[in-house]
């Protein structure tokens, strides 16, 4: 199997080809492509089953690759490599076929998961391809077969959906088998209003909630629609493949990204474990009942727990004042907030346990939105000690919960402010850089004045400003060089050693990789203009 890798930032492709054990996922050739019109020439010749390719690129761009792939009917799983946070290049590649995307800098954890999706499809695309009665074609059909249970095709009766599977030949399910039923339902009248269509809003909707929420493990399959008012998407998998915590985790991640990228607000996911002859009716009175607590704020919330919702609930906290109160890192204001809300608890006549659990989902989902907004990885609460023991513990007591709570503010601030610090340190990089970019320097250098190592510079700085070091620098002396052609009678090379650089074809090469034609052509183009009246 061959895999294409394309970026014109050199240094991404080494570090992916780093990072990678080719043996291991089968991976016999690794093709590198620095622009755009390489990777099609690659593609044209060497047929990789695999690319991964940087959407911003000079001229020929990841988007116009992709294009080419799709127009031209060539079978290749591709994934996008980016810094871009735009969603309209998510929607134009959705229409050419992508689904798969890494964001710089590149993570081992997600780049191998990405190649372990895109293998898995190149397999079952060779296997439906050959018409080979085997694995493939018999997930195939049990999700189909999964998909019709969920819309009623067999109704609820344990004895017609066993009649249904023993005639599919699928003898690794029977009626009775439970299976883990994610649901969510979102509103979607922004999303609606801010131009998205029912057909693809569905179909992107729930991609992202089976990548998301499931790997490839054994079956796992995704049912998506939208009505005028709701958009809705239920995943059944294997009950024993995610505990109740990972499939909490996993759902509050898919209530951000669905907030951030499409608009949908609020968002609720219900989930818990049903035999499978019950999915189709299971579904239907989730709906119902999750339509009516949404109104009020989206929540996650276990299948067990649902009915013990009133249907007049009110939310208990207001989520954009906890986030303000966060960002103001304003610990007492943050407290006591949570302290009125515990208080309406205890005047309710209501199940106080589930209200607790209500709001500890709540607070995790205002923490994940606010790490997110600042590029803190949620991992790293995840992986902070003390946080699963607290987590457990956290709907037990108001007194375990306001200490759940404490833990969790702390933990924000104290990132905040690491993130503040960091920010201040690339100001000191970008000052650095902007007084000695015509010198000869290099990440150590620059590393060494922040006191920083050179591979921590490097993440941070293209992490905070999206590009990598040696890019920031390009682009600071091809700028002053265009200065000084049309202002100074300095011939290119003169320039060229001006702006730091010893080999005037290199000078060249960058010159045209920025501005899209050569120092010469560039020149020329500027005398034409000034003699046109």
């Amino acid at each position: 199997m061959k895999l294409l890798v394309c970026d014109d930032d050199i240094s991404t492709i080494d570090v992916i080809q780093s990072q990678l054990n080719l043996q291991e996922l089968g991976i016999t050739t690794l093709l590198r492509a620095y622009n755009g019109e390489a990777a099609i020439e690659i593609i044209k010749k060497e047929r990789p089953e695999l690319v991964v390719c940087d959407i911003g690129m000079p001229k020929v761009d990841g988007i116009e690759v992709l294009k080419y792939v799709y127009e031209n009917k060539i079978y290749c799983e591709f994934a996008f490599l980016t810094c871009f946070e735009d969603f309209e290049y998510a929607r134009t590649a959705l229409r050419y076929g992508a689904r798969n995307y890494l964001t710089k800098p590149v993570e081992f954890s997600e780049l191998n998961n990405c190649l372990h999706r895109m293998i898995q499809s190149v397999h079952e695309h060779r296997l439906a391809s050959s018409g080979t009665n085997d694995q493939a074609l018999l997930d195939a059909r049990r999700n189909k077969l999964i998909r019709q249970i969920h819309e009623g095709y067999y109704g609820t009766d344990p004895e017609r959906v066993q009649n249904a599977l023993n005639r599919t030949h699928i003898a690794d399910l029977t009626a009775q088998t439970l299976v883990r039923g994610i649901c969510t339902i979102s509103d979607n009248t922004t999303a609606l209003q801010s131009g998205w269509d029912k057909e693809t809003l569905s179909y992107s909707y729930g991609r992202l909630m089976e990548e998301l929420l499931t790997d490839y493990i054994g079956f796992a399959s995704t049912v998506a629609n939208c009505s005028d008012r709701y958009t809705y998407a239920t995943t059944y998998l294997p009950v024993e493949n995610y505990s109740e915590e990972d499939c909490l985790k996993r759902s509050g991640r898919f209530i951000q990204m669905v907030s951030a990228n499409y608009h949908l607000s609020p968002v609720c996911v219900v989930f818990g474990p049903v035999p499978l002859y019950r999915i189709s009716e299971t579904a239907v009175d989730v709906r119902e009942q999750v339509k009516k607590v949404l109104l009020h704020g989206g929540s996650i919330y276990r299948l067990e727990d649902l009915e013990q919702i009133p249907k007049d609930a009110v939310p208990l906290l207001d989520n954009s004042q906890l986030l303000r109160q966060i960002k103001q890192r304003n610990r007492q204001e943050f407290l006591e907030t949570l302290t009125l809300a515990l208080h309406k608890i205890a005047k309710g006549k209501r199940d106080d346990q589930a209200m607790m659990e209500n709001m500890k989902q709540s607070l995790l989902q205002v923490f994940y939105s606010c790490l997110e907004d600042n590029n803190i990885p949620i991992r790293k609460l995840l992986q902070t000690q003390g946080f699963h023991s607290l987590d457990q513990m956290a709907s037990r007591s108001p007194t375990d919960l306001m200490a759940f709570a404490t833990f969790l503010f702390d933990f924000a601030v104290s990132e905040l402010q690491r993130k503040t610090e960091e920010t201040d340190m690339i100001g000191v990089v970008k000052h650095y850089i902007m007084e000695h970019y015509k010198e000869a320097i290099d990440r150590n250098h620059v590393a060494a004045v922040a006191y920083i190592t050179p591979n921590y510079l490097s993440k941070r700085f293209r992490a905070e400003m999206g590009m990598s070091l040696r890019e920031y620098i390009n682009h600071l002396r091809i700028e002053e060089a265009k200065r000084l052609l049309l202002s100074t009678n300095a011939t290119i090379s003169e320039v060229a050693s001006a702006v730091g650089y010893d080999n005037i074809s290199y000078f060249s090469t960058v010159f045209k990789k920025i501005c899209g034609m050569s120092p010469v052509e560039w020149c020329g183009g500027k005398r034409n203009e000034e003699e046109q009246p």
